[in-house]
């Protein structure tokens, strides 16, 4: 009967090279089981075929390992860190704005589109500037809104992947829709925050985050006979906002 366990152990090998070579991926960890029942996790140095394998273990020890006493051998790669800490970014994302009518109770719906220009101090503190365009559709007022505003986000972990937070603030200019109830609606105060998981590297990022948006406006109506201006309703969008974007 063949013996395949010294062909698995070069196929592993092998297979580990040709991957760090094309592809820039970096081996991580390799688990090898003993007939004993012992696992050690480290990362193989050296294999001497029918004889035996050197493991580095995360200690930074190194062992060897007779090759009769290997059970199986597991390993799984990943990328290696690449995202820039340091430098400028833009992050263009598309946004689902849901929320319930308060008066009435139903399920109401909106949508965004924002564009974030900034610059990455470090891996927690980035500073920038954005646009969007918010549609709020309430069945009411369906107020479009154009909001400037500034940019803060913070990534917690030296990862590819890692969790992140950010925060926007600024003013939302408006677009009237055509109503026969008010004359002219005016912008206000735009605050979010959000938190979500970055994907990517330093290529680009795919990034999903969920938060809340919070929008005030206020509806003017013309008093033609004084010339003037009365205000008649001051609104306070307040959404779910469930974001997808690139960040690069």
């Amino acid at each position: 009967m063949w013996n395949l366990k010294p062909f698995s152990l070069l196929i592993c090998l092998i297979l580990s090279g040709l991957i760090q070579a094309q592809s820039g991926i970096t081996h991580s960890t390799d688990k090898v089981f003993t007939t004993e029942g012992s696992v050690f996790i480290g990362q193989i140095i050296e294999y001497k075929q029918g004889k035996y394998l050197r493991l580095q273990l995360k200690s930074g020890d190194t062992i060897l390992l007779e090759e009769a006493s290997i059970k199986k051998i597991t390993q799984k790669f990943r990328p290696p860190y690449q995202f820039k800490e340091r430098g400028f970014y833009y992050h263009f994302r598309i946004s689902a704005l849901p929320g319930r009518q308060r008066r009435f109770n139903y399920l109401i719906h909106g949508y965004s589109i924002a564009g974030e220009f900034g610059y990455q101090k470090n891996l927690f503190l980035g500073t920038g500037i954005g646009i969007s365009a918010d549609q709020y559709c309430d069945n009411a007022t369906g107020l479009t809104f154009l909001p400037l505003f500034l940019n803060v986000r913070s990534y917690f972990l030296a990862q590819n992947r890692t969790p992140y937070i950010r925060v926007n603030a600024g003013y939302g200019f408006t677009l009237k829709k055509n109503d026969e109830w008010f004359d002219k609606a005016k912008g206000g105060l735009m605050l979010e925050t959000a938190t979500g998981i970055r994907f990517g590297s330093r290529r680009g990022a795919f990034t999903l985050d969920f938060g809340i948006k919070m929008q005030n406006a206020t509806l003017l109506t013309q008093n033609r006979h004084w010339e003037s201006w009365n205000e008649i309703r001051h609104l306070k969008y307040w959404r779910t906002s469930i974001n997808i974007g690139w960040l690069f």
